[in-house]
């Protein structure tokens, strides 16, 4: 006998992933989504789950529960701690499901500049002048690349290995 996806069941398992994940709402629904479609492959009925699964969000947005603004100035402040470019966080919160304004309102906001992020990338990669200063001038090009690929521009590279 097929058990009913029941919303009590969505919510603890929406609940369970909030408690363990900043998600924005987007995110928060594909995960949701996928569990009723693996219900459905087991042979379970889903009827009304993505009613059930809207009422949830709306629910959690209203409490304050979900909040993508605070979610992408999160992710955005961590992401840039850890020396991420604006465009390598763009399109990481843009896979999670952010609106393009709530991206562009996390990128202006925040503590961190872009400056910021690549001396952090810098410091984090032992590049530049963390390298042995007999290595320095023979790595330079590959120090450049590094902060390229990473998605910074030119002259914020160079200022963040301290080059002219």
């Amino acid at each position: 006998m097929p058990r009913k996806t029941e919303s009590k069941t969505l919510e603890r398992l929406a609940l369970g992933y909030l408690d363990r994940f900043d998600s924005s709402v987007e995110n928060l629904r594909r995960v949701l989504v996928r569990h009723v479609n693996r219900a459905r492959e087991r042979g379970e009925a889903a009827d009304g789950a993505e009613q059930a699964i809207e009422s949830l969000l709306s629910r959690y947005q209203e409490n304050g529960l979900l909040d993508d603004a605070r979610c992408a100035a999160n992710w955005t402040t961590n992401l840039r701690a850890r020396g991420n470019s604006a465009a390598l966080i763009a399109q990481k919160l843009q896979r999670k499901g952010f609106s393009p304004e709530v991206i562009q309102a996390a990128l202006l906001g925040g503590e961190h500049s872009e400056l910021d992020a690549a001396r952090a990338l810098v410091r984090r990669r032992r590049l530049g002048c963390y390298r042995p200063a007999e290595e320095r001038a023979r790595h330079r090009e590959k120090d450049l690349t590094v902060l390229a690929r990473a998605g910074f521009e030119l002259d914020t590279a160079t200022a963040a290995l301290g080059l002219e």
